[in-house]
């Protein structure tokens, strides 16, 4: 969970930097659009998608987040928001070396036949 306090734009790119600053590093990232899928058998969870070119440039304030990024609750709160890199900046071994943000989430870096198919860290 990252605490943002202010609801415009400075205050979270600053909750953003001060949380992931030592992973990312100066590089630049951008918000990613969130909707739930609709499908049966993966329902509830988000379907992420790069901002449409011209929305990528809006500042990035609660309302906007709240419209165009974040998964929303039942009583229309931000309930998760993503971000990306804006490039292909960061290698997979970099990112698997990283340091752990929420603890539990260890086994998310485990050999998966699906996504290492050599397990290599390039």
């Amino acid at each position: 969970m990252v605490a943002v306090h202010g609801r415009d734009a400075e205050s979270f790119r600053q909750a953003v930097e001060k949380s992931f600053g030592q992973f990312l590093k100066g590089r630049p990232w951008l918000p990613l659009q969130a909707g739930l899928v609709g499908n049966e058998n993966l329902m509830g969870l988000p379907m992420l998608r790069t901002l449409p070119p011209h929305l990528e440039k809006q500042p990035l304030t609660y309302g906007f987040l709240r419209k165009h990024c974040a998964v929303c609750d039942t009583h229309g709160m931000i309930d998760s928001l993503y971000i990306a890199m804006k490039s292909d900046s960061i290698s997979w071994r970099a990112l698997r070396h990283s340091p752990i943000f929420i603890e539990g989430l260890e086994d998310s870096w485990a050999y998966d036949a699906l996504l290492d198919p050599d397990d290599t860290d390039t």
